[in-house]
């Protein structure tokens, strides 16, 4: 295994580090992968929703006006909200912490928790809302073309079912896209705060036919917690970061694996309530 790079607020000399073998990662993806497939059904439905609430109305207007980003921020903010609440009472097993997750003692339904919540994904995922509304404009408008839509009864029928089937798909692909960025920002924010101080990026290999030559080539290698993967020439935190653009992050199932300081006790009080505090005053990671 290569050491750690060094890093000026680490000490190598303390830092554990658990040893990437085949039982960790299977029981790691497994674990991970059961949460992910549970919160992608559940963003699933919450997306397709909104993908068809847009274009449906769109259709009756006949007109791709209609079609904004106020459906797709509220769409994207409840998403966040059920992973941010339910991921990270379960987040102290993705960090490997081998204790009970804590009990979650901050409100979610609170006016500020949503807007805190709002105001995240204005600065993290503006670009993808701004690009799914896009897209769902020029998908209805391309329909409005191909059949010289006018408002005909029957038309607009044939114009939603197409619509319906293209954001079956869409829906999925955002689906499984936001649940890895989620999930992954929660683990990252509670490792860091837990005092954890070393992370390895974990590549999909052998679990899919298509992966990143990126991502397998930083698989396994140990980098200190704070510290950047460089992926196709964009700097990411974990798998999902959105810095790290489509060509990352899209359908990707990659996961990060955490060391710990195992010299140094676990901090105590609530992780998840600390995680929430930071998110409220606006200290979330970078």
């Amino acid at each position: 295994m290569e050491p750690i790079p060094s890093h000026p607020i680490f000490n190598a000399n303390i830092i554990k580090l658990l040893e990437i073998t085949d039982k960790i990662r299977q029981e790691h993806f497994e674990r991970f992968d059961k949460q992910k497939l549970i919160f992608e059904k559940i963003l699933y439905k919450i997306f397709l929703k909104a993908l068809n609430d847009s274009s449906i109305k769109a259709i009756e207007q006949v007109s791709t006006s209609f079609i904004n980003e106020s459906t797709m921020i509220e769409a994207y903010q409840q998403a966040y909200q059920i992973i941010f609440k339910k991921h990270g009472a379960k987040a102290v097993k993705t960090v490997n912490f081998k204790r009970e997750a804590p009990q979650i003692t901050v409100g979610f339904g609170s006016t500020l928790f949503k807007q805190k919540v709002r105001d995240y994904l204005n600065r993290t995922a503006g670009e993808r809302i701004k690009s799914v509304t896009d897209n769902t404009k020029d998908q209805v408008k391309k329909l409005f073309e191909k059949y010289e839509f006018t408002g005909a009864r029957n038309i607009a029928s044939k114009i939603t079912r197409e619509i319906k089937t293209i954001n079956r798909t869409r829906a999925l692909l955002i689906a499984r896209t936001e649940s890895l960025t989620a999930m992954n920002y929660v683990s990252h924010v509670s490792a860091v705060q837990e005092g954890v101080t070393s992370k390895a990026w974990l590549h999909t290999i052998g679990r899919s036919k298509n992966y990143r030559e990126a991502h397998l080539a930083v698989s396994d290698k140990p980098i200190g917690i704070k510290d950047k993967w460089t992926l196709n020439g964009l700097s990411m935190q974990y798998p999902g970061d959105p810095n790290g653009g489509a060509i990352n992050n899209c359908n990707c199932r990659c996961s990060i694996l955490y060391g710990y300081e195992g010299a140094t006790p676990a901090r105590q009080g609530n992780i998840f309530g600390n995680f929430i505090a930071r998110l409220l005053l606006g200290l979330v990671v970078d």
